[in-house]
């Protein structure tokens, strides 16, 4: 069943981390350290591969749904999925 706002607002840190599936490989991880983070896991040549998509409530639940469309485009098209780089770093 997919997430909503209210039940990401509702997770809590555990001893371990955890995390909690939205949808076709959109979850998030809840740190012990209180930090929520998006991430996608998704399969590129026969491997399985996660990214990161940024952190919650920074990152909103439709935000999250739209980056990770945005990289399924990328993948049908045979693209490998790099992390943003700033160009002044």
């Amino acid at each position: 069943m997919p997430l909503t706002d209210a039940a990401l607002r509702l997770l809590k840190p555990k001893d371990k981390r955890y995390m909690k599936v939205d949808q076709r490989g959109l979850y998030i991880e809840v740190e012990p350290n209180r930090s929520k983070l998006w991430r996608y896991k998704y399969i590129f040549r026969g491997k399985e591969k996660r990214f990161s998509l940024g952190r919650y409530p920074g990152g909103s639940l439709a935000a999250a749904r739209q980056s990770k469309r945005t990289r399924d485009g990328c993948l049908v098209k045979g693209l490998i999925l790099l992390p943003s780089v700033n160009a002044s770093s």
